[in-house]
């Protein structure tokens, strides 16, 4: 834990000045060797865990919550009987790689909440430790232990205590050693980036080789400063200028996939294909086919009814796996006539959003993140009629 939260924050700095073994992992913060009684009146030395809230990179926030999670046996009293004053239930829940909460304790104090961690981590050490001291009056939770882990190896720049918040750490590490591509940073492409960025993703590459004009600015996410349309930048180098706030990983490619280069596609762990020309969607997936790299194609066809009053049409995306087989490539529009579909190029920013994230939810669902009871290779969203159609291996038709 660095150094600059503890100094920036009174309330983790009591708790290091006083001796306490605090460490921040994985936006969860974790006091180790507090004592404790086991059912065969032992003392040990469990972990208590709680997400950290943070206002800001260096500024602690108020607890959100007032309970806890324990790592070790169930404290007990003295006799061994079980500590029901702060019993609750016992999960043996995964909170992050190498973290789980064995219990779940619930400890409200009178006021209803904690003013700061220090009043939270001291009341819950009070009720666990006292029953150890009845055994052995020397121990203690202050051993005056430090444990400074690096970020060095964080993708983010600045914590995710938005996944430690709510329990999804040890899922996220799913993605943490995946290369990821993208290919065409229009407007879904864009909002792809966007959610993966979330994500504990390795590396994200993007493919674009034209440049962010002022229509892209409305479908894009965020919001584009007249700065940003002066500087006439490629749209890889826009979106690489903003997520690098964020997190590393993020590589610019200014070209498209052709002959020339598509051997550096064959080298993910995943793609993305968000491109609009059939003939670029067929000479790509077959690519990736033939090398049985894993993709998504997300394709949109949109058009004004007959007295332009409204627009109807579809939103598609199309998984490939060693799983599915060659069912999507039959299935895929690559044949040149599709193109009329696409060239009054009608594209909405909440439909490229919603394409987009059927497309990362898909994905998170191959590799577990979610559950996946249908199994299907192909989403098809309709407008009119407000109706998802799936396609699964043997049902194609």
């Amino acid at each position: 834990m660095s150094l600059k939260l503890i100094s920036l924050n009174p309330c983790l700095k009591k708790l290091h000045d006083e001796g306490f073994e605090i460490e921040v992992r994985d936006g969860l913060l974790l006091i180790h060797s507090v004592p404790y009684v086991n059912s065969k009146k032992e003392v040990l030395r469990g972990t208590l865990i709680t997400n950290l809230v943070l206002n800001s990179p260096d500024v602690v926030g108020i607890p959100n919550t007032h309970q806890m999670y324990f790592s070790g046996e169930h404290p007990c009293r003295p006799d061994g009987s079980i500590l029901s004053a702060i019993q609750h239930s016992s999960p043996n829940k995964a909170l992050a790689n190498g973290v789980t909460g064995d219990h779940h304790f619930s400890n409200k104090p009178p006021s209803g909440s904690y003013e700061n961690y220090y009043h939270q981590v001291t009341s819950y050490v009070r009720v666990i430790e006292n029953q150890a001291k009845f055994i052995d009056e020397t121990i203690s939770a202050r051993t005056f232990l430090r444990h400074y882990t690096s970020s060095n190896d964080d993708i983010f720049l600045y914590q995710d205590t938005a996944s430690a918040r709510i329990g999804t750490v040890q899922l996220n590490d799913v993605f943490s050693t995946q290369k990821v591509a993208i290919i065409g940073m229009g407007g879904t492409g864009s909002y792809i980036l966007d959610m993966i960025s979330k994500t504990k993703v390795k590396e994200i590459h993007l493919y674009d080789k034209d440049h962010f004009q002022q229509h892209n600015a409305f479908r894009a996410p965020g919001a584009a400063s007249i700065d940003d349309l002066n500087n006439s930048i490629s749209k890889c180098d826009y979106y690489h200028g903003i997520y690098k706030k964020l997190r590393g990983g993020v590589f610019p490619h200014n070209e498209m996939i052709s002959e020339q280069n598509v051997d550096e596609i064959l080298e993910f762990d995943f793609v993305f294909i968000c491109v609009d020309s059939s003939q670029s969607r067929k000479f790509i997936s077959t690519s990736l086919m033939t090398k049985n790299v894993p993709f998504i194609d997300v394709g949109m066809g949109l058009s004004f009814t007959d007295d332009k009053g409204s627009i109807f049409g579809t939103c598609r995306t199309t998984l490939f796996t060693e799983r599915t087989g060659v069912a999507p490539l039959k299935t895929l529009p690559t044949e040149s006539h599709v193109e009329d579909i696409y060239k009054s190029n009608i594209q909405l920013v909440e439909l490229n959003c919603l394409n987009a994230a059927f497309a990362v939810i898909q994905w998170k669902k191959e590799f577990g993140f979610y559950c996946d009871d249908m199994g299907s290779f192909e989403m098809t969203y309709s407008l009119g009629i407000n109706k998802i159609a799936n396609k699964r291996t043997g049902n194609e038709g």
